[in-house]
């Protein structure tokens, strides 16, 4: 499985790094919700509040739902959903540079093997 992965163009694989990473986002975003002193249940894929529009789906979708999910601003605050979607779209793109530093070496002293 890890031999194919190698093969596949570094382009699909931070694809794939970067999907990953948004995924890890919008779990990271739900829990900082739900473990906050005043948890709040606010998210896309969390059930709405009683009082906010109903939800489409396009709110569904990472990163691009949270701009959909700004016409509850009156509901939950101005720019409620800037954070949590610089948070998905940071974690991805934090998660790809990290691939890409560790595939170039990183912090792992590259070790050549005597010929014998």
């Amino acid at each position: 499985m890890i031999q194919g992965w190698i093969q596949w163009p570094m382009t699909w694989r931070c694809v794939v790094v970067a999907l990953v990473g948004v995924l890890i986002g919008t779990q990271i975003n739900r829990a900082i919700y739900r473990w906050a002193w005043y948890a709040r249940w606010i998210g896309p894929w969390s059930p709405p509040h009683p009082h906010a529009s109903p939800q489409k789906w396009q709110d569904k979708i990472p990163i691009v739902g949270w701009w959909f999910l700004r016409r509850d601003a009156p509901l939950h605050g101005a720019g409620f959903w800037i954070r949590p979607m610089f948070i998905e779209f940071g974690f991805g793109a934090a998660l790809v540079f990290l691939y890409q530093w560790l595939s170039d070496g990183g912090i792992l002293p590259s070790i050549s093997h005597p010929k014998g």
